[in-house]
């Protein structure tokens, strides 16, 4: 990506565009810190989440306020445990969330993602979609501020994506800010504020739905 120049406001539903290389996963691994914490390149620049660069914060401190869900959901997953529910409380763990806590959040975001159903079940058992619901679960179980998701719904069915779509947008109008990287054009039309096309790394386009 090249001279990228943004402001994402706080509860902006905003969704990413452009063809297969044009930087949208670069522009999201930046975005939640993985670029450069895990990823190495060439960066110069500043990207700021809260007026606080991401070079200075840690993947834990980050992980409090931004989260991102894989564009293949496989990669999500911890492989560190053997049931759903401890999957999802993973990254809960980490931060020594009180178990009390903890159970109140698993079954809530179970109920939420419609996996309550599977929680007994070994992560590596689940279907595609199913890990996909996890995966987003298991990052909206942490209450970031912001959500970065990329092609979220790769796994599922067009009901699937439907309902996942409409968990993202109820989670939006309660404040959350939701940044998108999708191609159902009908469905992006519906559900952003704003639309910003990438094209060979650069910005061609930030503006409303109707206009782009």
């Amino acid at each position: 990506v090249n001279n990228l120049n943004i402001q994402i406001q706080k509860g902006q539903f905003i969704v990413v565009l452009g063809h297969n290389g044009s930087g949208k996963s670069t522009l999201c691994n930046s975005l939640v810190g993985l670029i450069p914490h895990f990823i190495n390149g060439k960066k110069s620049g500043e990207i700021k989440v809260f007026d606080k660069s991401t070079d200075s914060q840690t993947m834990g401190e980050l992980s409090t306020k931004i989260g991102l869900v894989f564009q293949n959901p496989f990669n999500q997953l911890s492989y560190t445990t053997s049931v759903v529910s401890e999957e999802l409380a993973y990254g809960l763990c980490n931060l020594g969330v009180a178990p009390e806590e903890m159970i109140e959040r698993v079954n809530s975001i179970a109920k939420k993602m419609r996996i309550d159903h599977i929680l007994d079940k070994h992560p590596l058992t689940l279907s595609g979609g199913q890990v996909q619901r996890v995966a987003l679960g298991s990052s909206i179980i942490m209450n970031p501020e912001i959500i970065v998701l990329d092609e979220c719904t790769s796994q599922l069915d067009p009901l699937g994506s439907e309902e996942i779509f409409d968990i993202i947008k109820e989670l939006n109008s309660n404040g959350l800010t939701v940044i998108l990287v999708d191609h159902d054009m009908e469905r992006v039309a519906r559900t952003a504020d704003r639309i910003m096309v990438l094209d060979g790394g650069k910005i061609r386009m930030i503006d409303t739905p109707e206009n782009v």
